[in-house]
C-alpha cells in the first residue's frame, strides 16, 4: 500500500478499543508512506511483523501472547522493551540501536537474529543465556561479543562481516554449539577452548564454517577434539598456514571438507586426514596443490567424491600415480592452465567412476589413448577449447574414447 499514511483506530459508541480481538498473526510490509499507528486491542497477537515501513512511528503492542517479532527497515519503530513470551526475534536496519532492551523478563528467547545495526555494542545476557538456541548477526561492526557468558543451550551461531572487536571464538562457552558459521571477521585471529577438559565442549559441534577472515591463522593448540563434526568448510584465509592437529583421530566422522582459496597452507597435518572422508574439495590452493604428492589420500577407502580448482603451475598431467583413491564416484579439474594430459592408466584404476567434470583446462590436448573408465556415466567438459573440437560427436578424433558414456556434456550444451 504505497499511499497508505495512516492507520486509523477502530472505537465503539464508548470510544473503546475493539481492533481485530482475536488476531494472532500481523504483517505490514512495504508501506513507505504509512507514518502513524497500529491497530489497537490485538491482545491475541502471537506474530508481527513490520517490513520497510521507514516512516512509520510506533511502539511494538503490549500483548502477552506474542511469540514472533520480526523488525525490518522501520527504525522509527521504538524498542522500549519486548513482550515477556518472545521466542524468536529478528531486528534488521536500526542505525541508532546501541542495546536490546532485554532484562531478566525476557526468559524465553530461543532464536535471535541482528543484521545492519551499525551502532548496536552489546548482545543480551543476562536472562536469555539458558534459553538461546540460534544467534545470528551480520554487519554489526561495533559489536563486543561476549566472552564472559556461558550460554548453556546455543546450538547454532552465525557471524557475518560482524564484530570488530571478536579476536579469539571461545568455544567453551557454547558445550550445546552444533553449527558455527564466521563470515567476514576480519580481526578474527583463532579458535579457542579453555584448558580444562576441552573434549566435553565440542561433542555437539557437527558443521563448522570459517570464511573471508583474512587474519585468521589457528586452531585450538591440541587440535579440534570435535568427535561428532560431518562438514568442515575453511575459505578466503589469507594467513592460514595449517589445519587442525590431530584431524584423523580428534575427527573420526568428517565426512565433508572444503579448503577455498588459502595460499598459505602447504599440507595435511600429520597423520592425514579422517578415515571417514567423503567429499573433499582443494580450491587454488598453490602451496597444497604443490605439495599433493605427501597428501596420503589413496588410504582413504571412503572418499567418494574429489574436487581439485587451481592455477599450479607444476601440474601437467593428472593425477599422479597412486595420488587418489580407486573408491572415488566423482572426480572435477578446474582451472589448471598448465594440464596437458590425463593419465589414462590412472584413471583406468577407478573402476567406480561415474562422474568425471574437467573446465578451464585451455592447454588440455586431448583425451588419454587408454580412455576413459568404463564405468563413467556422466562427462563434462567446460572451456578447453582443444578438447572441445575432437569430443564433437561422430567427427572428433576422440569421439571413440567417449562414445560409451551415456551423458555428454560440452559447453553447458549436451550433445
Amino acid at each position: 500500500m504505497s499511499e497508505l499514511q495512516e492507520w486509523l483506530p477502530f472505537t465503539d459508541d464508548n470510544g473503546g478499543a475493539i481492533a481485530f480481538p482475536r488476531l494472532q498473526q500481523l504483517c505490514i510490509q512495504n508501506c513507505p508512506k504509512l507514518s502513524m499507528g497500529l491497530p489497537n486491542g490485538i491482545f491475541s497477537l502471537k506474530s508481527i511483523v513490520i517490513d520497510k515501513c521507514q516512516q512509520l512511528v510506533a511502539t511494538l503492542p503490549s500483548a502477552p501472547a506474542i511469540r514472533q517479532v520480526r523488525l525490518q527497515y522501520c527504525h522509527k519503530v521504538v524498542l522500549k522493551e519486548l513482550p515477556p513470551q518472545v521466542l524468536k526475534l529478528k531486528i534488521i536496519g536500526y542505525d541508532n540501536l546501541e542495546s536490546l532492551p532485554m532484562d531478566n523478563n525476557n526468559n524465553c528467547l530461543e532464536e535471535l537474529d541482528i543484521s545492519d545495526c551499525p551502532s548496536l555494542t552489546l548482545l543480551p545476557s543476562s536472562g536469555i543465556a539458558d534459553t538461546l538456541k540460534s544467534l545470528g548477526v551480520k554487519n554489526c561492526g561495533k559489536l563486543l561479543f561476549p566472552m564472559h557468558h556461558r550460554y548453556a543451550s546455543l546450538e547454532s551461531v552465525c557471524i557475518r562481516s560482524s564484530c570488530d572487536s571478536l579476536v579469539s571464538f571461545p568455544l567453551d562457552l557454547f558445550p550445546k554449539m552444533n553449527h558455527l558459521d564466521t563470515h567476514g571477521c576480519h580481526n578474527l585471529r583463532s579458535l579457542s577452548v579453555s584448558n580444562q577438559g576441552p573434549l566435553q565442549y565440542l561433542k555437539s559441534l557437527r558443521s563448522l564454517e570459517i570464511s573471508n577472515c583474512s587474519n585468521f591463522v589457528s586452531f585450538p593448540e591440541e587440535g579440534l577434539p570435535a568427535p561428532n563434526l560431518t562438514r568442515f568448510s575453511v575459505g578466503y584465509c589469507n594467513n592460514l598456514k595449517a589445519l587442525p592437529d590431530q584431524m584423523h583421530t580428534l575427527l573420526p566422522s568428517l565426512r565433508t571438507l572444503s579448503i577455498r582459496l588459502c595460499p598459505e597452507l602447504e599440507s595435511f597435518p600429520d597423520g592425514g586426514l579422517p578415515t571417514s572422508l567423503n567429499a573433499l574439495e582443494i580450491f587454488f590452493c598453490e602451496k597444497l596443490i604443490s605439495s599433493r604428492t605427501g597428501w596420503g589420500l589413496q588410504g582413504l577407502s571412503s572418499l567418494r567424491s574429489f574436487c581439485i580448482r587451481g592455477r599450479c603451475e607444476n601440474v601437467e598431467s593428472f593425477p599422479e600415480r597412486a595420488l587418489l583413491p580407486s573408491s572415488l564416484t566423482s572426480l572435477e579439474i578446474w582451472n589448471i592452465p598448465h594440464l596437458k594430459s590425463l593419465d589414462g592408466n590412472e584413471l583406468q584404476h577407478f573402476t567406480t567412476l561415474k562422474k568425471l567434470g574437467i573446465g578451464c583446462c585451455p592447454n588440455l590436448q586431448s583425451m588419454p589413448e587408454e580412455g576413459l573408465p568404463k564405468s563413467l556415466s556422466f562427462l563434462s567438459v567446460k572451456k578447453c577449447p582443444l578438447l572441445k573440437t575432437r569430443c564433437l560427436r561422430e567427427k572428433g578424433e576422440d569421439w571413440p574414447k567417449i562414445a560409451h558414456i551415456p551423458i555428454i556434456k560440452i559447453d553447458a550444451k549436451v550433445i
